[in-house]
Parts: C-alpha cells; structure tokens; sequence
C-alpha cells in the first residue's frame, strides 16, 4: 500500500519542535519513561508524600472540629448534645493512635 503524501512541515513549527526536544523538561521526562526503577521510586516516593500529607491534614482538620466543638458545650439547649459529640470524637482519636 503506498504512504499518503505529507504535507511539508514549516521552519516555525519546526524550530518549536527542535525546541521541545531540547528543553530540560524533555529530557527529564525521557529519563524517567526509559528507566522502570526510576519511574517506580519516583510514583513511590509520591504515594509516601502523599499519604504523609493526608495524615497530617486530617489530624490538623480533626484538631480543629474538636476545638470548635468545644466552644457549644457550654450552651444551654445544645451544650449536651455537644457534650456527647466532643467525647465521641475525643474517644475515636484516642482509638485512632
């Protein structure tokens, strides 16, 4: 089967693509896809950093509902119900570490 004709590619296009393939970025990028070990220590390390961050962020988050929670239980209607929720959550971190 013969090849379609292409259509010729012009000297912007061109200089944009050789410039591509020159930036560091590129280069990087074709270090890591050609180096399985470097690929999975790098997804690793990302999923380790990740996770690290999650647990800190729920425990910040955490910290603060409790705290502000902590502000309704001396309301006179809604103080009790607040109690119960505050030792609850209270009893969850507690289980939690």
């Amino acid at each position: 089967m013969p090849t379609p004709p292409t259509k010729p590619v012009s000297a912007s296009t061109q200089q944009t693509l050789l410039h591509t393939l020159a930036s560091p970025g590129f280069r990087r990028l074709s270090r890591l896809i050609t180096s399985p070990w470097r690929l999975m220590l790098t997804n690793f390390l990302a999923g380790v950093f990740y996770g690290f961050g999650t647990l800190v962020g729920l425990t910040l988050f955490s910290g603060v509902i409790i705290y502000v929670v902590g502000w309704f239980v001396d309301w006179p209607i809604i103080g009790e119900y607040f109690t119960t929720l505050q030792s609850a959550l209270e009893s969850i971190a507690a289980n939690q570490e």
